[in-house]
């Protein structure tokens, strides 16, 4: 069945939403006492992973919430990953602008 288009209006404002916490995760994991009890050598790829995995799982929760469902289903969960995918370039820019 894939994304109705409400869903995926959603799932624009999530990616939307989490490329806006982008400045705030990045101070964060500069602070020289978080960073040491992480252990992580750049805070970039870290900030990467976080934004990418918050995208797909505050998706996920809405989509079973609201399609009361358990999980998504494989078809609509491969078209979370390709729009998600699409906005890559865009989470990766913020995150360089930040430094």
């Amino acid at each position: 069945m894939g994304l109705v288009t409400t869903d995926r209006g959603i799932l624009e404002q999530t990616i939307d939403a989490q490329i806006k916490i982008i400045p705030k995760l990045i101070t964060n994991l500069r602070d020289p006492e978080f960073k040491k009890i992480l252990q992580f050598k750049d805070e970039t790829d870290v900030v990467f992973g976080m934004v990418l995995g918050g995208i797909i799982e505050k998706f996920n929760l809405y989509y079973i919430t609201t399609h009361n469902t358990l999980q998504m289903p494989p078809d609509a969960m491969g078209e979370t990953f390709e729009i998600t995918l699409r906005r890559v370039r865009k989470i990766r820019e913020s995150i360089f602008k930040c430094g």
